[in-house]
């Protein structure tokens, strides 16, 4: 028996800082990708009705949780606390060019109000097909209407935001095989329990990280999550969980160059509760980082035409769809990419934040590159490990001099049911803990150890991460060059004593030259 947790919510520039737009305009093989064909769920408060910036999500496409009366997720009624807050998140995602701008200029219809004559605000992935699951609704009888008519819902109709109804959203959404769902391929979650004062909700054992381990498992869908805006070494659950995609926010300082971005100061940080290295990446959540902090300018719940469309919201709330976005660009150029492997493309084509060297505690592994997770799709290369001290080895292509061999490897914690994860014959749980050695030769000489990524001190993870990423830059050109391969072991430990098969993903910015 476990505490139902209470559940709280948490473009213009952003498309470009993430370079989405390289990506819409066809910079990947001549090919513009826009998400079109590609289901993406917010699960959140549901979304402004016929906002004229948004898509309209079908009736199988959406489902009101919060309230249960027939209603469908696109009404008036949202949460008080945090109004708009999921068609905001929503916008970061879906938004659509300017209806008053198609001809080149202001329509006359429409009033002389052409808000976005170059499109700017256009959503990451802005064909995509939108599935909205509402879990929340404004309390009972109260008065928070956004002047707009609200009908209350009927006491024995209202479900209050906790973790379990939160669950049955994202069941819901990523719609697991035989039952019934809009079965969508990204799922973004902004919601985030608060934690009682307590980080020993975000370890591997609490049930919020088996939960949405066994969503994503046996939905299939890659999920992404706000990591929370708590500050350092305060991280929220689910963030907590081996298979999510956990996002931290970074200011993006109103320009598309990443070398003046700065993290947000209230971005929550790692690690988990059992010392795992979450976040996993930052993606633009504000404007300006501090003392003047705005927020990323998205779609207002509150509208009113024609004017009042667009409203600036901030946190790893709107970091979160940044990514989720990426991924559906990256699902329409793959559509057979899993989660695994979309974990491992998105950490390997991060950039470093400021003076970041590895794994950072609000960071993550990087700042998001949608064109580079993009254009990175296919050096991918699956593998698994049967037995303890097995291993594989995986022959990188040449690297060019001054120019760095990075390679991430990730795999998942694999799961019976929603709480219980599979367990090898001794009992110990899934996942594996495996170990990365970057290894390079010189012509003629024996491979050596350039890089590992074999954590052990408390604030930079342990050995059951699933997450593991190494770099090394080779030789300049007028020196002898390495040759490079990874080596990826299974290797038990205390922490994580599980023995049976695991698969993994390797990700490359290099060509595979040879593996298993």
């Amino acid at each position: 028996i476990w505490l139902d947790l209470p559940i709280e919510p948490q473009l213009d520039i952003s498309r470009l800082s993430i370079e989405a737009d390289r990506v819409h305009d066809g910079e990947v093989g001549g090919t513009p990708y826009t998400g079109a064909g590609v289901k993406v769920a917010v699960v959140d408060t549901g979304l402004a009705p016929d906002h004229p910036r948004l898509p309209v999500p079908t009736t199988a496409n959406q489902k009101n949780f919060a309230c249960r009366d027939g209603r469908d997720a696109t009404d008036w009624c949202d949460v008080c606390a945090l109004p708009g807050h999921g068609t905001g998140v929503a916008g970061i995602v879906f938004m659509q060019s300017d209806p008053c701008c198609a001809g080149g200029g202001c329509e006359s219809w429409c009033q002389g109000e052409c808000f976005d004559v170059c499109d700017a605000l256009l959503g990451i992935a802005y064909d995509a097909i939108p599935v909205i699951a509402k879990m929340y609704h404004e309390v009972p009888y109260s008065q928070c209407t956004c002047f707009r008519p609200c009908d209350d819902c009927p006491a024995e109709a209202y479900y209050p935001p906790t973790w379990s109804l939160i669950l049955e959203g994202l069941s819901w959404a990523a719609t697991f095989p035989a039952q019934v769902g809009p079965n969508a391929d990204v799922v973004s979650s902004s919601l985030a329990a608060p934690g009682y004062n307590s980080s020993e909700f975000t370890s591997a054992a609490h049930v919020t990280s088996r939960n949405v381990d066994w969503v994503i498992w046996a939905g299939g869908a890659t999920m992404t999550q706000a990591a929370g805006n708590f500050g350092a070494s305060q991280l929220r659950p689910p963030s907590g969980a081996f298979n999510v995609i956990s996002v931290g926010n970074y200011g993006h300082e109103n320009t598309p160059e990443r070398d003046d971005d700065v993290i947000a100061s209230n971005s929550s940080g790692g690690p988990t509760n059992d010392l795992r290295r979450k976040p996993d990446l930052c993606a633009p959540g504000q404007q300006y980082s501090e003392p003047v902090s705005t927020g990323i300018l998205t779609s207002r719940f509150c509208w009113t035409w024609p004017s009042q469309l667009f409203i600036r919201s901030q946190g790893t709330s709107f970091a979160t769809p940044h990514v989720a976005g990426a991924i559906a660009l990256m699902k329409e150029a793959k559509p057979s990419l899993t989660p695994c492997q979309v974990h491992a493309i998105l950490v390997n084509s991060t950039e470093l934040l400021g003076t970041q060297v590895g794994w950072e505690e609000r960071a993550g592994w990087g700042q998001l590159n949608a064109f580079d997770a993009v254009r990175w799709r296919n050096r991918i290369a699956d593998a698994s490990l049967t037995d303890p001290s097995d291993s594989k080895l995986f022959q990188v292509a040449t690297v060019s001099p001054g120019k760095e061999a990075i390679l991430t490897v990730a795999w998942q914690r694999a799961m019976l049911s929603e709480s219980n994860p599979v367990e090898d014959e001794n009992g110990n749980p899934s996942p594996a803990s495996l170990d990365v050695f970057l290894e390079g030769r010189l012509s003629g000489g024996a491979w050596s150890v350039l890089a590992a990524d074999v954590p052990s001190f408390p604030m930079d993870g342990k050995p059951e991460d699933n997450v593991r990423k190494v770099r090394y830059r080779q030789a300049s050109e007028d020196q002898p060059q390495y040759e490079f391969r990874l080596r990826v072991e299974h290797n038990p430990t205390s922490d994580s004593p599980y023995q049976g098969l695991q698969a993994f993903t390797v990700a490359s910015r290099h060509l595979f030259t040879q593996s298993p």
